[in-house]
């Protein structure tokens, strides 16, 4: 079984590491790990028009075009349009596997997007026909529900916008997707005090590691370095504590 991920230079120093991680840690439990980048996103006919229609949004909301990190978070599900498999499972490179193999991945059902890590769009399985269908609600659905996003993000001191945020602000709105929260499968910035890892998928993210590392998460002016590289040693630490490092 493939899964996916994507990337994209967006300045974070450890990334090439973290993939290597990624890459290792699904390939041990016997699946087909493959990256893709924005080359993927940017065959498909609706590129343009996709990113266009996001720096719109972002205009609506800022005053400015989505900078970098954002948009990477967009165009991957543009990337995802690319493949061809039946039903893609596709992930964030800081989703470390445990111990979880294949067919856990068989018993959902193919007729929605299932997002895994609730609003979280870190572990999603779908279809290519479903993912350029969820590229088009990011830009129609957003630009008809500007004022309430421009108000929870306003709520929140956001300043920028990504898909995260689509799902967590239009989550009511989103029949077409399946939203789990499956902690038995996977673990997150909840879980970042428990013992219990060795079975199961952890979201390194960075909310993740600041938890692990004792930093305040309202703490805004973290190093980045220094944060990436704590999370790609809690990943090391985590893959040597399985033997797979």
């Amino acid at each position: 079984m493939n899964i996916y991920t994507y990337y994209e230079d967006i300045g974070f120093t450890e990334q090439n590491r973290l993939i290597e991680l990624w890459m290792s840690s699904w390939e041990h439990h016997g699946f087909t790990p493959i990256v893709l980048t924005r080359k993927d996103a940017e065959q498909h006919e609706y590129y343009n028009e996709y990113v266009d229609g996001l720096n719109t949004i972002n205009q609506r909301l800022y005053g400015k075009d989505m900078d970098k990190y954002c948009l990477s978070c967009f165009l991957r599900w543009l990337a995802y349009t690319s493949i061809s498999d039946k039903n893609m499972l596709v992930s964030d490179y800081d989703v470390i596997n445990g111990a979880v193999g294949i067919s856990e991945f068989y018993n959902y059902n193919n007729e929605r997007i299932n997002l895994l890590q609730g609003a979280c769009p870190s572990l999603a399985i779908g279809t290519s026909k479903q993912f350029i269908e969820l590229c088009r609600m990011f830009i129609t659905m957003s630009l008809s529900n500007i004022d309430e996003i421009k108000k929870r993000s306003s709520w929140m001191n956001l300043t920028f916008f990504h898909d995260q945020h689509f799902f967590i602000f239009l989550k009511d709105k989103l029949q077409k997707i399946n939203f789990s929260n499956n902690t038995e499968l996977i673990h997150g910035t909840e879980h970042a005090t428990s013992t219990d890892r060795k079975n199961r998928l952890i979201h390194f993210s960075h909310r993740y590691t600041k938890i692990r590392n004792s930093i305040p998460l309202t703490l805004s002016n973290v190093n980045m370095r220094d944060l990436e590289r704590m999370r790609v040693d809690l990943v090391e630490e985590f893959l040597r504590s399985l033997l797979i490092l």
